[in-house]
């Protein structure tokens, strides 16, 4: 429990406005519980929030618990706004018009996976790719299969491959005399005995110096492809579905954190509605239309937010294992505290709203709680 004010100054860091606003997210949360607490249960110490500071007569102690609170409820108001953008602009598909025709005819015959492009250009002329035996046959040039004009060339492997062809045994002619290309046979008496019987110069069994740069080579490539399929298979709808986070989960990550908003939500609706008897200096009044505002404008986020397609309106059925699945109830645990703070502040003042400034789309509002059909 933190002391909401002190008559020490060395002890001010310990009192729950300063508590509240600190950067440790364990004392921000138990300060913000604290505060649903005394606010439900303890008369006395809502009597310090109402106070007002001595000498100057300023309410303090209500301003920075108030204004906490609503920076923190604010906040949530943002993230589920940028969310909804983020949202509705994913939804839409954005297609080109020089490859919508492409698309469609490949996804008729199902083959858009082999005839789509990644990047549709008509200067673009399609090169052949060097079949993979070819970059390890010992008599092929491994410089051509790196061409600048390949889709998988790069700068990085145009220098690898420019230093191997000057340094490899394999450039030019072959000029060693260790090394003769064997004759055709079918039965031989020996394994160093040609068909006209000519004897064979043994072939050196050292590893060749272009083996390592063949194989290195080998793996840049492979690693080029897999990053071209990995950005040809990303533009498609299917696969971002399939590999892609889930958008059920992506709602439940905006709410993650969610409880001390409903602990803010709980001490500010309970403070509220309790100044309407026992705040006797009228410090809650100065900040009621702000608070209504704020609690309003969250109520419309909340609820375009369950009407987003892949959000669900009902909370699923609780499993029997030991894993811990709150967090993905919170949201709704949200929704209902918003509406139950609502509904605490207007059945407490009633009427008496009218004389609040507010917008006149909120004032309608206000009267759907007021009338009971929210």
């Amino acid at each position: 429990m933190f002391p909401v004010q002190t008559a020490f100054p060395e002890e001010a860091q310990k009192c729950l406005p300063n508590v509240m606003s600190c950067s440790s997210p364990l004392l921000k949360y138990l300060a913000f519980q604290d505060l649903m607490l005394l606010s439900q249960y303890s008369p006395s110490r809502r009597q310090e929030v109402f106070s007002l500071s001595q000498p100057g007569g300023h309410p303090h102690n209500w301003t920075n618990i108030s204004r906490e609170c609503l920076g923190v409820l604010t906040n949530l108001t943002s993230r589920l706004i940028a969310y909804q953008e983020a949202a509705a602009s994913n939804g839409r598909v954005r297609l080109s018009s020089s490859s919508s025709e492409t698309r469609k005819s490949s996804s008729s015959s199902g083959t858009s996976l082999i005839n789509d492009t990644v990047d549709p250009s008509p200067n673009l002329v399609p090169t052949p790719l060097t079949p993979l035996p070819l970059l390890l046959k010992p008599g092929a040039s491994l410089k051509g299969s790196w061409d600048s004009g390949s889709p998988f060339a790069s700068p990085a492997i145009g220098r690898i491959t420019g230093a191997l062809d000057q340094n490899s045994p394999w450039h030019g002619s072959v000029q060693s005399p260790h090394v003769m290309r064997r004759g055709a046979k079918l039965w031989t008496c020996g394994p160093d005995i040609q068909s006209n019987g000519s004897e064979v110069s043994p072939v050196s069994k050292s590893p060749s110096p272009g083996s390592s740069e063949g194989q290195r080579l080998l793996h840049v490539w492979l690693q080029s492809i897999k990053e071209q399929i990995k950005h040809f298979l990303g533009k498609r709808v299917l696969f971002m579905y399939l590999f892609s986070k889930h958008p059920e989960a992506s709602s439940q990550e905006v709410f993650a954190d969610s409880q001390i908003h409903i602990w803010a939500l709980e001490g500010l609706s309970h403070l509220v509605a309790a100044s309407f008897s026992e705040d006797r200096m009228g410090v809650v009044q100065t900040t009621l239309s702000t608070i209504l505002t704020t609690l309003l404008n969250l109520q419309e986020a909340v609820e375009k937010h369950f009407k987003l397609p892949h959000a669900s309106s009902k909370p699923a059925r609780p499993s029997l294992s030991l894993v811990d699945s709150s967090y993905k109830t919170l949201r709704f645990a949200v929704r209902s505290t918003l509406k139950t703070a609502i509904y605490r502040i207007t059945t407490k003042f009633g009427e008496h709203l009218h004389a609040v400034p507010v917008s006149s789309e909120h004032r309608k509002k206000l009267q759907q709680f007021l009338d009971f059909k929210e």
